[in-house]
Parts: C-alpha cells; structure tokens; sequence
C-alpha cells in the first residue's frame, strides 16, 4: 500500500469516530436516568407503596359515594403504577403485596367493565326464556349477543369479577343448540311425513325423505357434535328404516311364499309346498345380501325356511315310515311272530337312516323311534319271550281303569331280556331284581314300550293302594316275605300266596317304586323282605329322591296301558 492510502484510510476512520462522538453529545439521557431510577433509595420506594394504598383507599371512599370522576379513575390508575414501580424497584415477592396490586387493577377493571357487562345476565335469562317457550329465532338472537358481550369482557377486562368462562361457554354451547334446533324440527316434520307416505304406500316418497333425514342428521353430528340433539343411533335407525324399505319388495314375496307353502302343506302338496319354501329360502338370502341392514335381514330366518323346506320335502317319506312303524307297534300289540316283526323293522330302519341322510334339517323322524327300531332288532327272537312272560302275568287292578298291572314284581330274568344286565345282589333269575335306581326303573320301563308297543309306566302309588285293597283279616305271612320269614333276604317271586284280586309280593319281599305324581314327588312302597309284620299293616310309604341310587331292598312292577 502506498503512502497516500495509509493516510486516507486513517483520515477516514478519524472521521467516522468523530461522528459518532459528536452524536452522543446529543443522545438521550434515558438509560441513565432508568439506571438512577433502579437504584433509589428503600425509603423512597416505601414511600411509594405507601402513597399507592393512600390514593387507592381514597378512590374506594369515592366509590361508596356514587359513580367515580376522571380525576377519580386518574388517581387509581396513579395507585397501581406507584405500587407496580415499588414491586419492579425493590424485586419483592411478598404475597400480601401483589394480592393488592391484583386487587387494585381487579377493581380498576370492574369499573371500566361494568358498562359492558351489566346487561349479559338480564339477556342470559330472556335468552333462556326463549329457549325454554322454543322460540328458536329470538333464542339464537339472544345468545349471540350474550357471546359477543361475555366475550367482549373477557378480552378486554381479563381481571374483572366480570370476566366469567362459564358463561361465554353457555352462551357458544346453547348457540350450536339453538342452531341445531331448526334442524332437529325438520327431521321431526320429515319423520311424520314418511309415516304418511308409507301409509298410503307411496315407497318412492319415503325413500327420498329417508335420504333427507339422514343427510340432516349426519350435519347434526358433525356441526353440532355437543349438543342435546347430535344421535349417531338416529342414523343408523334411519338407514335401517331406509333399508327395510328397499327390501319391502323382497319381503312382502317371502310372506307370499310362505303363505303358500302352508296352504299346500295343508292340502299335503308336500313336494308344492317344499318349492315355495325354496323360493322363500332364496329371496331371504338375497334380501340378507342386499339389504342386511334392514329390519327383515335375518340368519335366523333363513335358516327357519330352509327347514321348512326339508320338513316338506321329507313329509312323504316320513308319512311312510310313520304308517310302518304304527303297523308295526300293531304286530308287537297282538304279539305276532318275531319272524314278521324282525324284518318290517329292519325295513323302516334303512329308511329312516336314509331320511336322516337326505333330510338333515328335517325334525320330524325323532331319535326315539331310531332307537326302538335298533333295539328291537337287537333283541331278536326274546321279543316272544318278553311278550309271553309280560302279557301272560298281567291284572286289572279295577274295572274302571283301562290299564292292567304285572301281577308280581319283576323278576331278574325279565329285567336281564329287557335291559341285558343284572345289577341285583342276591343274584337268582327268579328272584325280585334290585339294587335298580329309579332312572334304571324308568328306563326300562321305556325299553317294554318298545316291544309291547303299548305305554308302560310304573303304578302311581294310588294304584299300588287299590291293588293291595283291605288288610282285615288277612294272613300277612302268607302274602309276603317279611323280617319274620324271609331270613331277612328276597326270595322267588309268586312264591307267596296271592291277595284277593290275585296280586304278589305287593307286601314285602322287595319295596317297589312308584311314578312320580303332579309334584313330582315319588315314593317306595310295601316294605320289603326286612319289614316286620305290624309294620307291614300300615302299608309302608317313604318318599325318595328320584336321582338316588340303587338299593338292594327296593325292586319295581309296571302298569300297561290298554288304552289304544
């Protein structure tokens, strides 16, 4: 750099500070006076604070007065600078200091706000008023001007007792009410008219005003969310409504179907009757794919069709097994040869396990009749034997009851053909057979029903006391085994001498049970081979309970009804 540069750069960085220099000749003298004003003395800033609650208290005897001056509000506002200085000026955390700074700008507020806020709670209440007299329009007037006011307040007096959340929230939440109102209304108004439409069966009609009901009520949910009258159910029921109403075609065909179907039911057009179930069957499913939202979209109802569609399809085969299996009952009634019997069986046996195989949903073939016809196959040749040994020992027990009684007790051989078991204890084909529960009791029972083809039951305990008929004068030890002869063990059955009307063993040997009658209460009767003779003069009764188990002192007889 030459000479002549060096000296024009000095010469240019000389005059730049000159400048500056000569312009804090003139600069303010802001920043020192603050710096002075920070570091007055604590006297001083006493003073204030003292001279701030002095003016503040002489505003509030103003205000006791009536409505404060210019001069008045001048003071207070004087007040709150003085004491916001002392608080800036001295860093104080003292909470009794600031409390009465808040106070004093509070009702600095309070008067500035009171004009502003005085009329919010006379409008409130006539807003409310309105509302509640459902006069919508002045409602809504109301209350937006309530929002505005609170609103107003809040902004701009923050610290007032004016100030009030709660209410400017009321106000914006019964705005969005007040709004949503007018079209809750309309809703209501549409509601009726598609009550109308479809009264008169103009579908078109309400199916557009199904459509508008839910277009106004899905605004309602998302404009007016808050409010009383948002209900997202409401939507769905409409949609439901809407869809019931598109699938009203579809329905009013299925009824027909099935109205048909049971007409040719009635006339027994069985296979007519299976093709209207069909055709129900097929528009349900349709109606459940289409319209599934719809009050007639049911699985339940699709399946009901669907058997009664098999029911129909199945009746001619079952009509033939039923008139089979009735000839057959007949042929076990008269006591026919097993030789006729067996194969007939056999025959409605292979087809009702085909009427099981092609008719699943069908109803009509029960277990039970399966079942007799596989046991009575079982059986064999022994369903002679079991007739013979039932038919040949039966008894009326009077002449005005169409039914007749075994005449003895059954024995264990009659039990083993019918049951293939022998639970007794004191084991003797000939013997009372034992240790049976009552459900065993039953149940076999059951089994004779089959192969008499007739209804057996056990004797209610009336019969059993009609059967035994008086005791006077008669030798209990001839008619019974008892504690004083039977070496307090069963013996053969009949080996006793009968009763007057030809009965055995109805005293003693082995108690027997009875049906349970219209209480469901059940009994054992007669004494048994342990009983002693004054006791079997009373004729022993003892209530059981029908679950326990077996006893080796209780044994049974069966009543055959006559009756068919």
């Amino acid at each position: 750099m030459t000479p002549t540069k060096v000296f024009l750069t000095i010469l240019a960085t000389v005059l730049v500070l000159g400048f500056f220099y000569f312009l804090t000749l003139f600069s303010p003298r802001g920043v020192y006076e603050e710096h002075q004003d920070a570091e007055i003395s604590l006297a001083d800033a006493l003073e204030m604070k003292t001279e701030a609650g002095k003016l503040y208290n002489e505003f509030l005897e103003k205000l006791k007065l009536g409505e404060p001056t210019k001069a008045d509000m001048d003071k207070l506002e004087k007040s709150i600078g003085l004491l916001s200085s002392f608080i800036k000026q001295t860093e104080t955390s003292d909470r009794a200091t600031h409390a009465e700074l808040t106070q004093m700008r509070t009702t600095l507020q309070n008067v500035q706000g009171r004009k502003d806020a005085e009329e919010i709670p006379m409008m409130l209440r006539e807003a409310d008023e309105a509302f509640t007299k459902h006069n919508m329009l002045l409602a809504l007037e109301l209350y937006k001007k309530v929002y505005e006011a609170q609103e107003r307040v809040n902004r701009l007096y923050p610290d007032s007792d004016y100030c009030s959340v709660s209410t400017l929230s009321k106000a914006e939440q019964m705005l969005r009410l007040v709004s949503a109102a007018p079209l809750a209304s309309e809703i209501k108004e549409i509601q009726a008219q598609i009550k109308e439409h479809v009264a008169l069966k103009h579908w078109e009609e309400a199916k557009k005003l199904y459509k508008k009901a839910i277009s106004l009520q899905n605004r309602i949910n998302k404009d007016y969310a808050n409010t009383s009258y948002a209900d997202f159910s409401k939507v769905r029921d409409f949609e439901i409504e809407l869809d019931s109403l598109n699938a009203a075609p579809l329905q009013a065909e299925i009824e027909e179907a099935l109205a048909a179907g049971k007409k040719c039911e009635e006339g027994k057009n069985y296979l007519a009757a299976a093709e209207q179930y069909r055709i129900a069957v097929d528009k349900q499913s349709e109606l459940n794919t289409l319209f599934e939202r719809s009050s007639y979209a049911s699985g339940e109802k699709l399946a009901k069709f669907r058997v009664l569609k098999d029911v129909a399809m199945s009746r001619p085969l079952f009509d033939e097994i039923s008139q089979k299996y009735e000839k057959m009952r007949e042929m076990l009634r008269n006591g026919e040869s097993s030789d006729k019997i067996l194969p007939l069986a056999q025959n409605i046996l292979l087809k009702c396990e085909s009427f099981k195989t092609e008719h699943p949903l069908s109803g009509l073939l029960d277990d039970e009749t399966v079942l007799s016809l596989r046991y009575i196959g079982y059986l064999g040749k022994n369903l002679e034997t079991i007739y013979r040994q039932c038919m040949e020992n039966l008894l009326p027990i009077n002449s005005s009851e169409n039914v007749k009684m075994l005449k003895s007790e059954v024995s264990q051989s009659l039990y083993e053909f019918v049951m293939q078991e022998n639970p007794s204890r004191n084991k003797n084909p000939e013997n009372p057979v034992e240790t049976v529960s009552y459900e065993n009791a039953l149940d076999f029972c059951r089994r004779l029903s089959w192969i008499l083809g007739r209804k057996i039951t056990l004797p209610s305990l009336e019969q059993l006391k009609s059967a035994v008929g008086s005791l006077a004068y008669v030798d209990l030890d001839a008619i019974s085994w008892n504690a004083g002869n039977s070496g307090l063990r069963t013996h053969k059955v009949a080996s006793k001498s009968p009763n007057v009307k030809g009965f055995y063993d109805l005293l003693g040997n082995v108690s027997e049970f009875t049906s349970a009658d219209k209480n469901a209460k059940a009994f054992v009767f007669g004494g048994n081979a342990q009983t002693w003779t004054d006791a079997l003069s009373e004729i022993p009764v003892r209530e059981i309970q029908t679950s326990q188990n077996g006893d080796r002192t209780v044994g049974f007889r069966f009543v055959v009804s006559f009756s068919e």
